[in-house]
């Protein structure tokens, strides 16, 4: 059990201090690392996370620069304030090594924390060393290379190697530490026999597939004639994200073996020189064809699916937009994503995984013209290129695409119904190149996805401006969490009856400075999507529990609080140990809270949600369904899991006065929960006749802007003095 790590910020002030306990216990609990720094460098925060991440202690790192955290290569570029500044509200990937030696990658956001008077940095790190070694193996897949057998070197757009293997450095003599993040310009020796491009930096740099020969210095001084190929990976959007350079060692290289034995026969026959030369010359012409096309075969096909990979299908698009834009024509790009691909991978295996892609790439060629070009992007990404069709032959094209792509597939001997969803842009309108026509395709995609799954959608301009205010808002979100942006407002809940109270809801609010007030939804929906919504439920939780503490010391006998959390915190484990603390914390009991849960944790397939559920009900922590009847339900899982309360949808609240099938469904709901002996309350009661009506339904509890809209806390203190049963 670790101690939680504390902050000295010397403020002078219980609010300073109250702050400074806030994020530390907040933060102590976050999944990612976190670091924060002062405005000297120094590091006086270093959660759990953090330890598990660099290997190393708290107390090893706590006081010290945070220079030795950070790769040396890196150091040296973000040194200073200056630097910490130009990053804040960035994100990057950067490599750190553990204290054991182990290289781990982590995707790095700086946010500046203002306390008082102080200024602080804070650094969270997403563990994302496999997703890094799998984006490496895919660079080497879309080459068709073996690393085991290799000497490789992966850099980035600037040209710093960031991936080097053991091949390389058993062939330079250089250790990996000399090598990461230097430029593979270093080892590049100058050959007049070569070249005048070969092994220039500028030429593997340049956004096409690269080949030349030429000499690299080893460490001990040798020189090592080598053939160098590279290739780039494009991102998302269809820039250059790395290159991937593999180096072969020529100089002693030999003939094939047939065509070594068939000179060496001609030797032992004593045949004339010239004459074998004339064979050795025929032999060398007779396999060149066949060698290029193995080579152009591994260069640029995807070694899955057989499809041109990302560098080929880049290449070939761009070709395909200059021949259309001579002709003055129209172009389309379709962006293609798999629905729901994580989980056949989760479910039946990578095998299985591999399959689908593999016939999904098939049913995509299947519909192609000569003229039209398919590749695969990534993972379960997938472009197409249309080029001499309208807006009106696309819309055609895509009818009859989807059904093909939606037909049943049985993989693994599990029949299955496949689906994409499809972002559509087109050429000139959206872009003149493929690099614009790709990101308005991908953002299209975005769009049919949070939309309709396995539909499509063609690109328009206020898309990108909707994923930019994402962006920015994401941004903004992430400083609101580390400086209080956010506030808490609360509603009571009402005993129907006597009109007592017998609850409040505690609910998260954000007005941002410049934005404004953002949607409760909108935000909470953010959080799920960016990964943030632990901090946010955390958030909620602590200080829910200190404002109920705080209103009980003043002497309002406020009963319980109720928070909302995400299905997705329920995949945490420690989640019942985190409530507990924060209840030890303010003086709480686990009966003084209740959670608060949509019916979408039903469909959650992770194995932890249950086990957390029932964690939480050996607490002692009540437990509600939330909105109850407006998404899935299954009374079996209601009859089998600790559920305690029941909340009503205020969507059949709205309309009960007027529609017969609100009625009829709200009695039901109260039906089921007398039958399973839980408490049932009603959202949204605005109006006395829903009140009555629901009283005599048999309902309980009741909330709504007929009691009180959400309040402040200081507001609903006074509320509360106030209020008369």
């Amino acid at each position: 059990m670790h101690e939680v790590a504390t902050m000295d910020m010397s403020v002078g002030s219980t609010a300073g201090e109250e702050d400074a306990g806030f994020f530390a216990q907040t933060l102590e609990q976050a999944n990612d690392a976190v670091v924060i720094i002062d405005d000297r460098n120094q590091v006086v925060f270093f959660n759990a996370a953090a330890e598990r991440f660099w290997g190393c202690p708290r107390r090893e790192v706590l006081g010290s620069d945070v220079g030795t955290l950070v790769p040396i290569p890196i150091r040296s570029r973000n040194d200073g304030q200056t630097g910490i500044n130009k990053i804040i509200g960035t994100s990057r990937d950067v490599c750190i090594t553990r204290k054991d030696g182990e290289e781990r990658w982590g995707a790095m956001a700086i946010s500046k924390i203002t306390l008082q008077t102080h200024i602080l940095y804070a650094a969270f790190f997403k563990d994302v060393t496999q997703a890094r070694l799998k984006d490496i193996e895919q660079c080497l897949l879309s080459m068709s290379v073996n690393p085991d057998c290799s000497a490789i070197c992966i850099v980035d757009a600037d040209g710093r190697m960031i991936y080097i293997n053991d091949g390389l450095v058993r062939l330079l003599g250089y250790s990996r530490e000399e090598l990461l993040e230097r430029s593979p310009q270093m080892f590049f020796v100058a050959d007049a026999d070569a070249q005048a491009d070969a092994l220039q930096l500028d030429s593997i740099l340049g956004g096409q597939p690269h080949e030349a020969c030429g000499l690299v210095g080893k460490r001990n001084g040798q020189r090592l004639r080598v053939q160098v190929c590279s290739a780039p990976v494009f991102d998302a959007a269809g820039r250059i994200g790395n290159i991937v350079i593999v180096f072969t060692d020529i100089s002693g290289s030999r003939l094939p073996e047939a065509l070594q034995d068939k000179v060496v026969g001609a030797l032992l026959q004593e045949q004339p020189l010239d004459s074998v030369l004339t064979l050795l010359c025929q032999e060398v012409e007779r396999l060149a064809p066949e060698v290029m096309v193995s080579i152009r075969r591994m260069a640029f096909a995807d070694a899955l699916t057989g499809l041109p990979n990302r560098s080929f299908l880049l290449a070939e698009a761009n070709r395909s937009i200059a021949e259309v834009a001579r002709e003055q024509g129209e172009l389309a790009v379709l962006y293609v994503d798999l629905d729901r691909f994580k989980q056949v991978n989760d479910a039946l295996g990578h095998a299985s995984g591999d399959a689908l892609l593999q016939i999904m790439a098939q049913r995509l060629r299947s519909v192609l013209r000569e003229s039209d070009i398919v590749g695969r992007l990534s993972g379960d990404e997938f472009v197409l290129v249309l080029p001499r069709m309208n807006a009106g032959k696309v819309t055609a094209f895509l009818e009859r695409l989807m059904p093909t792509l939606g037909a049943p597939a049985e993989i693994a001997g599990t029949a299955m119904l496949p689906s994409a969803s499809i972002g559509v842009s087109m050429f000139p309108g959206d872009g003149q190149d493929m690099e614009s026509l790709l990101h308005c395709a991908d953002i299209a995609m975005d769009q049919a996805k949070r939309t309709e799954r396995g539909g499509f959608r063609f690109f328009l301009e206020e898309m990108d401006q909707l994923a930019q205010h994402r962006l920015q808002l994401e941004t903004a979100l992430r400083q609101a969490l580390t400086s209080d942006g956010l506030h808490l407002v609360f509603q009571p809940q009402i005993d129907l009856r006597s009109n007592g109270l017998v609850g409040v809801e505690a609910l998260a609010r954000w007005e941002h400075p410049s934005l404004g007030k953002i949607a409760p939804a909108q935000f909470i929906a953010l959080a799920e999507e960016c990964g943030l919504i632990n901090y946010l439920s955390q958030w909620v939780l602590c200080k829910a529990c200190e404002q109920l503490a705080r209103w009980r010391q003043a002497g309002l006998r406020v009963p319980s609080i109720s928070v909302n959390l995400s299905p997705t915190n329920f995949h945490n484990l420690n989640l019942a140990a985190l409530i507990a603390r924060q209840l030890q914390r303010c003086g709480l009991q686990p009966a003084d809270l209740c959670v608060e849960v949509t019916e979408g944790v039903f469909l959650c397939s992770n194995p932890n949600t249950e086990q957390t559920l029932q964690d939480l009900h050996t607490l002692g922590v009540r437990l509600a369904i939330d909105d109850f009847g407006a998404g899935y339900s299954s009374l079996g899982y209601l009859r089998r899991l600790p559920i305690n309360e029941l909340k009503l949808d205020k969507s059949f609240v709205e309309e009960l006065q007027h529609d017969a099938s609100c009625r009829a469904l709200s009695e039901a709901v109260v039906g089921i929960g007398k039958g399973l002996a839980l408490r049932v309350v009603a959202e949204g009661i605005e109006h006395p006749e829903q009140r009555d009506i629901l009283l005599a339904q048999g309902y309980g509890v009741g909330q709504g802007e007929l009691f009180s809209r959400p309040l402040p806390a200081r507001l609903f203190g006074q509320w509360f003095v106030g209020w008369r049963p």
